[in-house]
């Protein structure tokens, strides 16, 4: 029922003047109100294109669900559609939303914000998968995606805060966004695919890091310690 209220909203929150313009592949559907908004599609399809398959490697070989994507024309048609799903409106456009197999994505917003939500969509397809985000979903998703927010100088100065702040608090509003896509490499390279994945599963680093948290904590400060900075 849910998805039912979904789809009719995505419907009702989108109507314009103009008709929406889709954008088909057999993966994913993606669709636009403004005229100019096809160079912004265009661009999530490739992103997507290149990317799919990795994610789906990594986290879920049997998703097979088509996705839709919808452009919306401005940030007041984007919050209204991110509020009806129980999200907080945003002040800004670089940002995205997804809910069963929808993404919401504003008009002139970064392409692969998309990418993000999709990587989403695949780690809630995963059996067992708490359904809940924290750190590491979000994480993971920043580093698939290749949103790079900050730069290593950045990284070096905020790294190691309180461990409480992040790291440990599996919550997803407890974590440094400018921080995430450098945790999400740090667990693939030190890590691995198989254990990022049992890390998703049982939301316990000794768990499915087969680590003590005291442990993970060095390792991540030294990872971060041995980065250069360009």
């Amino acid at each position: 029922m849910k998805y039912f209220l979904l789809a009719i909203c995505l419907i009702f929150t989108g109507c314009q003047t103009i008709p929406y313009t889709k954008m088909t592949d057999d993966q994913w559907e993606i669709k636009y109100v403004l005229r100019e908004d096809w160079i912004q599609a265009n661009a999530i399809n490739e992103a997507l294109k290149l990317k799919a398959n990795t994610i789906k490697n990594i986290f879920n070989q049997k998703f097979n669900h088509k996705v839709l994507i919808t452009i919306y024309p401005d940030l007041k048609a984007y919050n209204n559609a991110r509020v009806f799903l129980g999200a907080k409106p945003i002040d800004m456009i670089n940002s995205g939303c997804s809910n069963g197999n929808n993404i919401l994505v504003c008009s002139g917003g970064e392409i692969n914000i998309a990418v993000h939500e999709y990587t989403h969509i695949v780690i809630f397809s995963i059996p067992t998968k708490p359904v809940y985000n924290s750190w590491i979903d979000e994480s993971i998703c920043d580093y698939i995606a290749d949103m790079k927010w900050t730069d290593i100088k950045y990284l070096k100065q905020y790294y190691n805060l309180p461990r409480s702040n992040f790291l440990v608090s599996f919550n997803q509003d407890v974590y440094m966004a400018r921080l995430l896509y450098y945790i999400g490499q740090y667990l693939f390279e030190v890590y691995g695919n198989e254990k990022v994945l049992a890390l998703l599963k049982t939301r316990s680093i000794s768990d499915g890091l087969g680590i003590s948290e005291e442990t993970f904590w060095k390792s991540w400060c030294n990872w971060v310690e041995k980065q250069k900075e360009v």
